[in-house]
């Protein structure tokens, strides 16, 4: 978690430094890093949601397959749900 919120806070500079190394990169490494820099600021938007908050939830949804998987197990029988996290 620490990680990431110095990501958050220094991510300004890091898209600067970024920048200025985007000639060193292959584009598809930059894309994926970008990738997982805008994960990473989606995340700390949670995580700093969550010190914010007087009561805190237990867990916070931050993927599509969380809130996938946490929609399904509000609609599908138990049963169900077992069989389909064995296949995952």
């Amino acid at each position: 978690a620490a990680v990431v919120w110095l990501g958050y806070m220094f991510r300004g500079e890091v898209r600067q430094l970024l920048a200025r190394m985007s000639h060193f990169k292959y584009k598809d490494v930059e894309a994926k890093f970008e990738k997982e820099l805008t994960h990473a600021e989606s995340a700390t938007d949670k995580v700093i949601k969550a010190l914010e908050s007087g009561r805190p939830r237990i867990r916070y949804y931050v993927t599509f397959p969380t809130y996938l998987f946490g929609f399904l197990k509000r609609i599908l029988p138990a049963y169900w749900m077992d069989r389909i996290l064995e296949k995952v």
